[in-house]
This record gives C-alpha cells, structure tokens and sequence, in this order.
C-alpha cells in the first residue's frame, strides 16, 4: 500500500466548534501526523475545504493566508521526500512564535496592534544587543 499524505482537521475534544489542520500520512504500517499550527472552524472547514487541490475555497474567511501556509508546509515536505517522520522541525523561536500567531489571527485589529507591539519588542531586542528571547 501507498503512503499517502492529507490534511485533516482535528478537534481536541467532541464538543469544539474549533479544530487544528494536520498534515497526515497513512501507510500499510503506521500512521502520523505533524501539526501545522493553524485553527479553524471545524463547520468552515468541511464546508470551503477542497482536498482534491489541498486549499480552502475562497468562501472563507482568511483563505488566501491559510492557503499560503498550507502551501509553504506541502513544499516543505516535498523536499524532505514526501515523509512527515523526516519532517526537521525547525529551531524554537518566541518572535517566530508570535509572528505566526499574528498571521494566523482573524480580527484585523487585534492583528495590527500585535504586529506595533512584536515590532516595539524588535527594536527593544536590537537595542539590547539580542536577537531573540
């Protein structure tokens, strides 16, 4: 059998309205799946998600920033031969951290305050001799 790759969206818990998008890999032997670290509204999902083309239809709110992650982890993993297991999780970083959570935030607002306030903490970083926390 064929090791096949998809992207599922997975709720914690039953009652959730919200779920987090994995990439998945079923095989004859195992199963794994690595977290691409996006949430969504699990009804959203099943209604704008197109898995023939692995991308949310354009009904749905933040589509195009979903599709551009979903898109940069599917590159990801064709470099590493379409295998999740040899997946290099990259370094951990708290600014890279809190990028993503601005990116993946849906209020414009919250968005942009977050982004002047990321962009405060840099420069107090850079004054401070640091790159990083």
């Amino acid at each position: 059998m064929k090791n096949i790759n998809s992207i599922v969206c997975i709720k914690k818990n039953k009652a959730d309205t919200e779920g987090y998008l994995f990439l998945r890999r079923k095989g004859k032997e195992n199963r794994t799946k690595l977290s691409l670290k996006i949430k969504v509204n699990f009804a959203q999902f099943q209604k704008h998600w197109n898995d023939k083309e692995r991308r949310f239809k354009s009904g749905m709110s933040n589509y195009k920033i979903f599709n551009q992650q979903i898109e940069a982890a599917l590159e990801k993993l064709e470099e590493h031969n379409d295998d999740i297991v040899q997946f290099v999780k990259s370094e951990k970083s708290f600014l890279q951290f809190w990028q993503h959570k601005i990116d993946t935030e849906s209020n414009h607002g919250t968005r942009q305050k977050n982004t002047v306030i990321i962009n405060k903490l840099k420069k107090f970083l850079i004054h401070s001799g640091k790159s990083d926390l």
